[in-house]
């Protein structure tokens, strides 16, 4: 749901955050559980897009902790 939002190929997510489209295709489809840094690189990617962005807030899958901190702050106003 979330790369159909940003219109994005597993290529191009999985360039953008660094791993092999197979490894993301097997994230995508359930079939590998992914680690923490691949879940903040996917969370951030989704995040970045208006449409992905609703989407994440909606389901509450936004880590909190994560939303009120500098970083994110910086890079969202």
């Amino acid at each position: 749901m979330l790369r159909g939002a940003v219109g994005a190929s597993q290529v191009d997510i999985a360039n953008a955050i660094g791993i092999s489209r197979q490894t993301y295709n097997a994230i995508e489809l359930g079939r590998k559980e992914m680690n923490w840094a691949i879940y903040c690189s996917l969370l951030l990617y989704f995040d970045y897009h208006p449409n992905a962005h609703t989407i994440i807030h909606q389901l509450n899958i936004f880590p909190a902790w994560l939303e009120n901190t500098r970083l994110y702050i910086d890079a969202n106003e």
